[in-house]
């Protein structure tokens, strides 16, 4: 495998979204670590297996009778060993906590705030077929697709009028709640688990997927999450923090914003991209919110927030895909 790849960044920090989407390989979020290249023949069974740390062009040497490719980025190493057969390369569980290093191999940092590392974002390709007609030596090119989404609060405002002139609002922490922390099939995007980053005892492994204590907000604040479509527990973004009401009363409320939600019942109104499936979560795809607080939140973050105490605009786009030139050689 041949990979032209320059350098990029190590760490994501708050104060700047990445404006390229992936589209610069070698960099922010199309930045590509451990690989790992699967070949299979025509009965989808292991011709070779092989995985590297891109550290400048690579060479594969296999056999004619790999006729199928995949290829996984930013996966932990050895994390397919033992898989003979191309389906059970997609069951291969991935833990979300390996996004809290900068290449992808490590989950260590999962116990830190706002760990999280634009550089080690999980990325597959979708099969792609080798045709050895034209010699002994392939240079086929192979696109992967981000399995994350980035979800980013982007800005906060304030609209405190009527019963609530007067008021304040004092963030304290934005963390995501029921965010699958498990990829389960990368090929179906299936998921498991619906953990919180709200910095408390409980939540001590998945911290990584909130701010910590903030006095001020200094967003954006944004986290890369694993898809989820279900909407009967949809992933939230969380703004916590103290009220203040105009009589000097002071306490803690959450806004939990369902991310990507139009649905005017029951959750927020929310004007989004139409056709992004309401209240579902997509891979390789950012969802920026920008938020007005007109009232009050919630007691409890399992609370849902009504439609009179907030607006989301929230913009959805695709991120773009990462293209690299391969080589093989039999």
């Amino acid at each position: 495998m041949n990979l032209s790849l320059s350098t990029g960044a190590d760490t994501r920090a708050n104060g700047a979204l990445p404006t390229d989407k992936g589209s610069v390989v070698g960099s922010n979020e199309g930045k590509l670590n451990h690989i790992c290249v699967g070949l299979f023949d025509a009965n989808d069974k292991l011709v070779t297996l092989y995985e590297y740390d891109y550290s400048g062009d690579k060479s594969i040497p296999t056999r004619t009778d790999a006729v199928k490719m995949l290829v996984f980025a930013n996966v932990p190493m050895s994390a397919f060993a033992g898989k003979y057969v191309l389906s059970d390369f997609y069951t291969v569980a991935q833990d979300l906590g390996y996004t809290t290093s900068a290449d992808g191999k490590t989950k260590t940092a999962v116990t830190t705030a706002n760990s999280q590392s634009m550089t080690s974002l999980p990325m597959m390709s979708d099969v792609k077929a080798l045709d050895w007609g034209s010699g002994t030596t392939l240079s086929p090119t192979v696109t992967l697709n981000r399995v994350v989404a980035r979800v980013a609060l982007t800005n906060i405002t304030y609209s405190f009028s009527g019963s609530y002139s007067g008021c304040t609002f004092t963030p304290t922490e934005v963390f995501m709640y029921n965010a699958s922390n498990q990829l389960t099939n990368w090929n179906t995007k299936t998921v498991s688990g619906s953990v919180s980053g709200e910095n408390i005892a409980g939540n001590a492994n998945t911290v990584y997927l909130g701010s910590g204590t903030i006095s001020s907000f200094s967003g954006p604040y944004y986290f890369y999450v694993f898809p989820n479509s279900n909407t009967t527990t949809p992933t939230k973004l969380v703004i916590k923090g103290t009220f203040k009401t105009k009589s000097g009363t002071t306490y803690t409320t959450y806004y939990p914003i369902t991310v990507n939600s139009s649905s005017p019942t029951g959750n927020i109104v929310s004007t989004i991209t139409g056709g992004t499936g309401d209240s579902k979560i997509s891979a390789n795809t950012t969802y920026g919110l920008s938020v007005t607080l007109n009232g009050t939140g919630v007691t409890n973050v399992t609370d849902e927030i009504t439609t009179t105490s907030i607006t989301v605009t929230t913009s959805v786009d695709n991120m773009t895909n990462v293209t690299v030139p391969e080589h093989f050689g039999s």
